[in-house]
Formats: structure tokens, sequence, C-alpha cells
């Protein structure tokens, strides 16, 4: 072979480019999001199967069986007046479900209950989960604390919410 005096690799330059350097960037972050979303239930107290902290998008879907029903007290102190809600009203049973087994789904129907109390013009309504929960066909017990008023509650995406009962159940955590 004859030398052209022109190496072969002259015109790439060496090390990465910025955009090679953005995409892996972007592309180890999306493998770590992978490996942590999957990983949440160990950062959380108690049986991830009854809280539902850190379940979604788990290893640990299809686990467990729930079932559970549930109504809002909604409380008016100035008035004293109170009334009960029955999210059966406004919902599909599948959606009623859904809010009663997850405590995050609650606290959210209670956030809109207390919008709508707010339209009807009670500034200062507390709202009160009501029900009970069964996991894998167990005797049904409250999953949140009856208590507590969710509509003056912080949601914890991150760490666990005090509201929400631990149960000690002989299933895996």
């Amino acid at each position: 072979m004859k030398k052209t005096g022109i190496p072969l690799y002259d015109h790439i330059s060496p090390g990465f480019t910025t955009k090679r350097k953005m995409l892996s960037g972007i592309f180890t972050l999306y493998f770590l999001l992978q490996l942590i979303l999957p990983l949440r239930p160990w950062f959380f107290p108690g049986n991830v199967l009854w809280t539902e902290e850190g379940y979604r998008m788990s290893w640990k879907m299809m686990l467990r069986s729930k079932s559970g029903n549930i109504h809002f007290k909604v409380y008016d102190p100035v008035s004293g007046n109170i009334w009960i809600e029955d999210p059966k009203k406004s919902f599909h049973p599948i959606h009623v479900m859904w809010i009663a087994i997850c405590p995050d789904i609650s606290w959210q129907y209670a956030q809109k209950l207390k919008l709508e109390y707010t339209k009807k013009g009670f500034s200062n309504v507390e709202v009160y989960a009501i029900g009970s929960v069964s996991l894998n066909r167990d005797k049904p017990v409250p999953i949140i604390d009856t208590t507590v008023d969710l509509s003056n509650t912080k949601w914890h995406s991150f760490r666990h919410s005090p509201w929400i009962t631990k149960n000690n159940f002989s299933v895996l955590k």
C-alpha cells in the first residue's frame, strides 16, 4: 500500500462532541430513572402493598389483591353542618374502588371536595375519609386515619404520609 501522507482519521476530532455529551447525559439520566423508580418501595416504611407509597412503576406489581369501600365526611366548623359524600354517586364502580384502595387518590378526591364546597360558599370545610380496605382477602381495616382532615393535609410524594395507617400483614414488604 502506498502512503498518501494524510492520516486516515485526521478529520475526526478526538473525544466527545457537545452533542454526544448531551445525548450521553440524557441516556444516563433515563437509565438511572429506570433503575431508581422500581426500587422506591424499599425507601418507604411499612408494607408497600398496603400503603401504596412507591408501589406504582415498581417490581411489585400484581403481588396483591385489594378491595375496599369509602365515603367522605365534609364538616363545616363555622355552621356545624356535616355532609356525607359518596363517590359512587359521581364515579364508575371501578373508579370508586381505586379511590378506596389508594390513599393518594383518596387525598386528591378530598382536595376536589374542598374546592367544590369552597365554590358553594363554605370556606373552611374539613374532609375526612371513612372506609376500609382488604388486602389479599384479609379482614377489612381503615387505610386512612379517620381523624385526619385530608383537605388540609399535604401529600408527600417522596416520603411517608403519616395519615396512612400501617398494617402488619404476613406478605412481603
